[in-house]
């Protein structure tokens, strides 16, 4: 019997593992037949239970010391808690059990869409570069809100600029 313990991760920290390219086996505990209808991206699947679920990790594990994330259907599923325990008592020592699930995953990445985590990953430096842009004209502060577009290069625009060349380009055709 190893002397490792079963560590849980969140859904946060393995969003981070898995930004960082962390060297880990990420695995689905469930059925092939749950695995099919859904799972997360990159997860191998090797149902707990399965008289091949231990050689199935060994072939997935190249050594005893290999991260491994097992994760099931969602916090109240106990199956990836068993898959973690049999894998310590089996001598794996970097053995987590993903806490939230499958469900928690897909609720994060639904909140992800609505301006969560994903939105701050892809724009926090449009928003940085945007702040720090000079919205004054010949000494005179603007009287307007500068709009961030989200734009790579963080472009600002401001609305009152952007309405006069408007009016401008249409009144000179």
């Amino acid at each position: 019997m190893s002397n490792s313990t079963v560590k849980t991760i969140t859904t946060s920290e393995l969003r981070g593992l898995r930004r960082a390219h962390t060297d880990m086996i990420l695995v689905d505990v469930l059925s092939k037949e749950q695995f099919g209808k859904d799972h997360i991206e990159g997860a191998k699947n090797i149902p707990f239970g399965a008289a091949d679920f231990l050689p199935g990790i060994a072939r997935a594990a190249s050594t005893k010391d290999k991260k491994i994330v097992v994760y099931c259907s969602g916090s109240t599923c106990k199956t990836s808690d068993s898959a973690a325990k049999a894998l310590v008592a089996a001598g794996y020592t970097d053995v987590h059990a993903f806490e939230g699930g499958l469900a928690d995953w897909r609720s994060s990445e639904k909140s992800a869409t609505k301006g969560g985590e994903a939105h701050h990953e892809a724009g926090a430096s449009d928003t940085a570069s945007a702040s720090s842009h000079d919205t004054t004209h010949g000494g005179k502060s603007k009287n307007s809100t500068p709009v961030n577009t989200g734009g790579s290069m963080g472009a600002v625009h401001d609305p009152a600029t952007d309405k006069k060349k408007d009016q401008h380009k249409a009144g000179g055709r």
